[in-house]
């Protein structure tokens, strides 16, 4: 049995589209040098169990994956430069296109997609086997309404697919293969026409979703046709891929990973991926970093807003400064001061303008004043690797309940800040002061929240969005990942998502910020307990 892979160059060509090609990430999502930790660490993976993995690629894929980050295939076929006709968008294509170069038995894997455990033999010797089967996952009923309606010529067996209270049945071609080549030669003839003869209408569907369709569901509905058996590595997978993206539990509890759909986004999964790499292939991990020093772990974080530098002194002379304007003769002490901005704070009423923005000063001042001590220890990144190498499972791993339960709170290096002006600039001690005399104007807003850290003895800070929002709850208070839940299942949130995605969602939140940017800390550090 051989492993074969796929590389094909044409969405990274300029003036193209950026998209997902077999596990090269999507240049949006996450940097090139997580593209290359990526195919790095599954053609080495795949290595250590095959003696035979190829790739097939043109002379661009080559150039990368073979000249710049070394990667030892057995065998390098040139064979994707025929596909330079064919719209980038068809990601999936050059995939089927080797799936029919096949004369004896094999496996096709993506490059994201990684191995510590052999395939079992029985799998191994399967007329057809793919990673595992998939039902009404939501995107075949989007895009075969849109195939239906737009689309010259569909395949017979497909016609059927979109049938009243039918289940959309199909697989996930993480790994594909057999023994059956013959069946594989049929499948791409037809997948082939099935693309030809649509060309012309593809800018009216959702091209990306295509690929599933006849890539995925087309190669199901013929093998259904034909009375062949599709022999699987998982079960049916719901819609969050839990049991093919569990990167902290392996080694032990799971050997098989697909960084599948939304986890490339996950900073936790890219960072994991890279430990994984350092640990055990350190000079192919080290060609990267050193290819790439320039470029971050990660590309994307929950929160994109910029951070930027914090310039105050001490001891709230901005917040002291409008209060002697709106109070002339009074002193206030910090208790005074507290005091009188937890009464402002508790009217249902909208108070003033001066109030609105005593108030704003008050919170940027005595949080850089309270946190102007507190310091990481170690970064985030580093402590995240540094706990992957002494061996996971990280602390969540064997028992996500349990970490649910746990009660989480703010850290002592962060503040958070509702504020009800756009601090869009620079934050210094002359700006707030000005603005306290009322030399200088800021814009009203919708409330914002803000983050105010220690970074190293710099302090800075930036506005929250999206996933990053929920953090204004722990500041004040000790709170489970449980109850985190149901704020968010209650509508009491600033965040909104699924709620079949609300668990899996909430713990890797919880996770992230408390392993990856260590703006969370857990009450408890015992060592959790595997459940019964």
């Amino acid at each position: 049995m051989k492993i074969v892979q796929t590389f094909w160059s044409a969405p990274s060509r300029p003036g193209s589209q950026q998209i997902d090609v077999g596990g090269r990430m999507a240049g949006g999502w996450v940097s090139e040098r997580y593209h290359a930790i990526s195919w790095t660490l599954s053609c080495l993976k795949f290595r250590q169990f095959y003696p035979r993995v190829e790739l097939y690629t043109d002379r661009e894929g080559s150039a990368w994956l073979i000249d710049k980050l070394g990667l030892p295939y057995t065998d390098v076929h040139y064979a994707l430069d025929v596909l330079d006709r064919y719209d980038p968008m068809l990601w999936a294509l050059p995939k089927v296109y080797v799936y029919g170069l096949q004369n004896e038995p094999f496996i096709h894997a993506d490059g994201d997609v990684f191995i510590w455990k052999r395939f079992d033999a029985d799998f191994e010797r399967s007329g057809l086997l793919a990673q595992n089967f998939e039902s009404n996952h939501f995107y075949y009923e989007v895009i075969l309404e849109q195939i239906m309606k737009e689309f010259s010529f569909i395949p017979d067996c497909i016609k059927g697919a979109l049938q009243p209270g039918a289940t959309i049945r199909s697989l996930n071609a993480g790994i594909l293969g057999g023994c059956d080549t013959g069946f594989y030669h049929d499948y791409v003839r037809q997948a082939f026409e099935f693309v030809d003869r649509n060309l012309s209408h593809l800018k009216d569907v959702e091209a990306g979703m295509f690929n599933t369709v006849f890539e995925q569901l087309l190669l199901y509905k013929l093998a259904e046709e034909k009375g062949i058996t599709i022999h699987t590595a998982f079960e049916d997978s719901g819609s969050s891929f839990d049991q093919v993206i569990s990167v902290n539990t392996i080694p032990m509890l799971n050997h098989y990973v697909h960084a599948v759909g939304v986890s490339k986004q996950n900073p936790l999964v890219c960072l994991e991926l890279e430990a994984r790499l350092k640990y055990e292939f350190p000079d192919h991990h080290r060609r990267i970093a050193d290819l790439y020093r320039e470029q971050k772990i990660f590309a994307l974080n929950f929160a994109n807003a910029e951070t930027k530098e914090v310039s105050l002194g001490e001891g709230l002379p901005a917040t002291r400064r409008l209060l002697h304007e709106l109070f002339p003769g009074r002193s206030w002490n910090d208790d005074d001061i507290a005091q009188l901005i937890d009464e402002y704070n508790e009217r249902e009423d909208d108070s003033s303008e001066p109030e609105h923005l005593l108030s704003d000063l008050y919170q940027v001042e005595h949080t850089h004043d309270a946190i102007a001590e507190r310091i990481w220890k170690e970064s985030a990144p580093d402590a995240l690797l540094t706990e992957i190498h002494h061996g996971l499972p990280a602390l969540y791993a064997d028992d996500p309940d349990a970490f649910l339960a746990r009660k989480f709170s703010l850290s002592e290096g962060f503040g958070i800040m509702c504020l009800s002006h756009d601090f869009s600039g620079d934050l210094t001690e002359g700006h707030l002061c000005a603005l306290a005399e009322g030399k200088s104007l800021l814009p009203r807003s919708d409330p914002k929240l803000a983050l105010m850290e220690n970074r190293y003895g710099q302090i800075v800070y930036s506005y929250l969005s999206e996933w990053d929002q929920l953090l204004y709850y722990f500041e004040d208070n000790e709170l489970t990942g449980y109850q985190l839940i149901e704020l968010i299942q209650d509508g009491d949130s600033p965040f909104r998502t699924s709620a079949d995605l609300v668990r899996t969602s909430v713990l890797n939140f919880l996770v992230s910020q408390c392993f990856l940017y260590r703006r969370l800390t857990i009450s408890e550090l015992a060592p959790l307990k595997r459940s019964a």
